[in-house]
């Protein structure tokens, strides 16, 4: 049916101009049409971008900063990303320090297809130096609804035993970023891969 209504635009179009108010009723069905036509889905885009001028968070474990948002589709995949600045000073001697950054999706780590994350290591002794970082990622299987998606910091757990926390900062001086997007994967040509 909408395929058909789409063949009528160009003729709504000359008989708006011309101000033949009886066809506002087709209006309607053609633009509800229109709105669920792939070309305008494709241009469809759900989008929330939580800003955190002077962060300024010191803790090496738990919640930094968090972000809701209103997921439209059971199948489509969450696009998260951070964007900021990161530090991590190591102790003065020993074997050195590692902080792990993450993302978890209503109080989870993302299990399709893989965690989302990163990490610093500092030796011992070496500087303080706050990195620019930016870390993103997809994640499926989250249906829709009210979803809350935290960046967190915490232990490097696949590291072996004796690195210590250190110091770890983020947000310092900088405007911080947590930006999620739906993207509708259901005609992706290309499946999400893990190596």
């Amino acid at each position: 049916f909408c395929y058909l209504l789409n063949i009528y635009i160009s003729l709504y179009n000359q008989l708006i101009k011309m101000g033949f108010q009886q066809w506002m009723i087709l209006v309607v069905v053609i633009q509800g049409c229109l709105a669920q036509s792939p070309v305008a889905m494709a241009r469809f885009r759900n989008l929330r971008q939580c800003v955190f001028p002077d962060l300024g968070v010191n803790g090496e474990n738990g919640p930094i900063q968090s972000c809701s948002f209103q997921k439209q589709q059971d199948s489509s995949a969450l696009s998260v990303s951070w964007n900021g600045d990161l530090r991590l000073l190591g102790p003065d001697s020993g074997k050195g320090a590692c902080r792990r950054w993450f993302f978890t999706i209503n109080g989870e780590e993302c299990a399709a297809p893989a965690r989302i994350d990163l990490l610093l290591f500092s030796e011992a002794g070496e500087g303080n130096f706050h990195r620019p970082a930016y870390l993103e990622g997809l994640c499926t299987g989250i249906g829709k609804g009210d979803v809350t998606v935290e960046f967190n910091i915490g232990a490097c757990d696949r590291l072996g035993p004796g690195y210590v926390p250190g110091d770890a900062f983020t947000g310092w001086q900088t405007t911080s970023r947590i930006t999620l997007e739906e993207v509708d994967i259901k005609n992706v040509q290309e499946a999400i891969e893990v190596n």
